[in-house]
């Protein structure tokens, strides 16, 4: 039986996508796979506008700044193209999906967004519940991390698929 495993990341879009943060959780099993991915140049080398941007995101989204991260991205889009060839891999999110079923093409995959699932977040799941990982700079209510994300939305599954 091919293996299930639920995805989700943090990053910065800025006409191109940076992964900051991902987390992989096995569906059925206690793999999981987490990473601060280093970016791809130094802040002080981004323009005005997308230090704004930065800026704004790390403040009040999800705590994570453009110069934390210690594994090259090439690295892990590789660990992921190898760990999840021929599996489920389960996604919140049409846009997600999409950069998945991109990155895993050819790897016989298939990539499911959560969003079929009528999936309500927290009010479901009790989110409080998740411990966030250490990573992050800003704690505020909203908070994105990935890896509270990635086992909040294994367990939802766990139940929903049972």
């Amino acid at each position: 039986m091919a293996s299930s495993y639920v995805v989700d990341f943090q990053g910065f879009n800025l006409g191109y996508f940076v992964i900051k943060e991902i987390c992989v959780v096995a569906l059925d099993d206690s793999f999981f796979y987490h990473r601060m991915v280093r970016s791809p140049i130094p802040y002080n080398q981004l323009s005005s506008h997308s230090r704004k941007q930065v800026n704004f995101v790390t403040k009040n989204i999800h705590g994570l700044t453009w110069d934390l991260g210690y594994t090259l991205e090439k690295e892990v889009l590789e660990t992921l193209k190898t760990k999840l060839a021929g599996s489920t891999v389960y996604i919140k999110g049409s846009e997600r999906a999409t950069y998945l079923k991109i990155l895993l093409k050819g790897r016989e995959c298939c990539v499911v967004d959560l969003d079929i699932f009528d999936y309500r977040g927290p009010r479901k799941l009790k989110e409080w519940r998740y411990s966030c990982c250490s990573k992050h700079l800003y704690r505020h209510s909203n908070l994105r991390c990935a890896f509270r994300k990635a086992h909040m939305y294994r367990d939802y599954l766990r139940n929903y698929l049972g």
